[in-house]
């Protein structure tokens, strides 16, 4: 099964979801490849690895004829590997532009791995082309999301350019077989602004909303400086008292067997 974390707007915990998911996957059904299509490379640095020129996605993605990804693969963990990026990537956009079949440029690069891994997460950023790669190869969307009143029209915006990407590559929709979670990231379980956000999110998306609500702590911070997930940092260094961390921890596990359920049948390509 191949998962994209794709996101309207930045800081919602994007990168963080497709860490910690993806560790969760791991533990449930292993192996997963762990995807940085996003320029920021962040998902490279959570885990544990120096972002250099032509180390994975933004080679794959600039090179003709396409390389399979299969030599870019490293190994960050028991059953995880990582295909990580560089900022360099941003050149890919204009360069992806110039290309033939340049939609499907991904899927090429996939093609010879997909049968070696159960679940393919992609942490993907804000470049058109590049989303447009990932939507033609997607059998799940996780969309990742804060309780702030905006970020309900964030959210129809980012699912109605998914569905018209799928339209235009002649794919069905992920909506109508509810091949798509939303996962809300709420930051102060106090504050009004956030609960009233929430509410409208879930009375406009519950059908596709998340069985929990991540609850921000600052331990996730700890955690992303020590490249370890929420789970590994909890285990080593956190204590009974901290409920949040352990409901964080709690939010992303039922967010994978989620996941799972959703589409329990899917390896590969859609």
């Amino acid at each position: 099964m191949i998962i994209g974390l794709m996101a309207d707007k930045g800081g919602v915990c994007k990168t963080t979801a497709a860490h910690n998911m993806g560790a969760e996957l791991a533990l449930l059904d292993p192996p997963v490849l762990l995807v940085d299509a996003d320029k920021q490379a962040d998902l490279t640095e959570l885990c544990g690895v120096q972002s250099e020129p032509n180390i994975g996605m933004d080679a794959i993605l600039r090179q003709v004829p396409t390389p399979s990804a299969r030599g870019y693969i490293r190994s960050v963990a028991p059953g995880i590997d990582l295909i990580g990026t560089h900022p360099q990537m941003k050149r890919a956009d204009r360069e992806l532009a110039q290309r033939t079949r340049r939609e499907y440029v991904l899927e090429e690069a996939f093609r010879d791995l997909t049968s070696d891994y159960r679940h393919i997460v992609i942490d993907v950023g804000h470049s058109e082309m590049v989303q447009l790669n990932v939507m033609t190869i997607i059998d799940v969307l996780v969309v990742p999301t804060t309780p702030a009143k905006l970020d309900a029209d964030h959210l129809i915006n980012m699912l109605e350019e998914a569905d018209l990407m799928r339209q235009d590559l002649r794919l069905p929709s992920l909506r109508s077989p509810r091949r798509v979670a939303i996962s809300v990231t709420r930051r102060s379980p106090n504050a009004g602004i956030e609960s009233d956000g929430l509410g409208l999110i879930r009375n406009q998306f519950g059908a596709v909303l998340a069985p929990d609500i991540v609850p921000f702590s600052p331990r996730v911070i700890e955690a992303s400086a020590l490249h370890m997930t929420l789970r590994e940092y909890r285990d080593r260094y956190g204590n009974r008292r901290d409920h949040t961390l352990t409901q964080a921890v709690d939010a992303y596990a039922a967010l994978a067997r989620h996941v799972l359920q959703i589409a329990p049948a899917m390896v590969g390509v859609a």
